[in-house]
């Protein structure tokens, strides 16, 4: 008995320090023009206020570029149905709607540019079909990311089809996955030196109903069920006694 009562408090400490992935909104693009290069949208916190989300193309030379299409207010294809390449130990879910900005891109100088009216911390974004087979496309961002998940997805390839390069490049050969973000941003930006039809982009952020991305302290509740199991050992010793 006295095994077992040590074995049970061994199991409840440990699924109290179990780490949970946190659920994520992504931005409702609500307005777009692709021949302008702009698109428009909100993002929902964790405390339910919203965001401002604004994308925007400028050529090198200043002017405003353009982007392949645009999926607002959950129209069209849903392309993040094959959910599996975007959800990891960090990330619970792929985008909830089709909602979807596709990209060609082929300008050295063009930068492709996410603006928001205020601060979000540890923001991802999730790409779908960067490249494709035996075509090597490349985002190459402005600020450090990690790769949280990439593997088959709505166009194919597999979880070795992004990789992360020195300088802060993302290349993929049809490659679907989630990059991560650390720390607070006003504005993501990135430029796509080859060109390929096509490959596009959601952005996300942590949802109403957040989940600790750290291991939790146990509650009262389970310092009490402990402490439980340690009284019994406490009497299996005086009974053997």
């Amino acid at each position: 008995m006295r095994t077992q009562c040590l074995l049970a408090g061994l199991t409840l400490l440990a699924s109290v320090h179990t780490v949970n992935a946190a659920s994520y909104n992504f931005v409702d693009w609500t307005a777009a023009d692709a021949k302008a290069g702009t698109a428009s949208g909100t993002l929902t916190l964790s405390d339910s206020s919203t965001v401002s989300v604004a994308f925007a193309v400028t050529n090198g030379d200043g002017t405003p570029g353009s982007f392949y299409f645009a999926q607002t207010d959950g129209g069209g294809l849903d392309y993040w149905s094959v959910d599996a390449p975007y959800i990891s130990a960090q990330v619970d879910n792929a985008p909830d709607s089709s909602d979807i900005l596709a990209l060609v891109g082929g300008g050295a100088n063009t930068r492709y540019v996410l603006t928001l009216s205020r601060a979000i911390d540890d923001p991802i974004l999730d790409v779908l079909s960067l490249g494709r087979d035996r075509v090597f496309v490349s985002y190459e961002f402005d600020t450090p990311f990690t790769i949280l998940s990439s593997g088959t997805g709505y166009f194919g390839g597999s979880a070795d089809r992004l990789q992360q390069l020195p300088g802060n490049v993302l290349v993929g050969e049809e490659g679907h996955g989630t990059l991560g973000f650390t720390g607070s941003f006003t504005s993501l930006s990135w430029v796509a030196p080859s060109s390929e039809v096509w490959h596009g982009f959601q952005l996300g952020v942590r949802g109403p109903e957040p989940v600790t991305l750290i291991a939790s302290i146990p509650e009262p509740g389970s310092y009490a069920l402990f402490g439980l199991g340690l009284a019994a050992l406490a009497v299996a010793g005086r009974r053997r006694r």
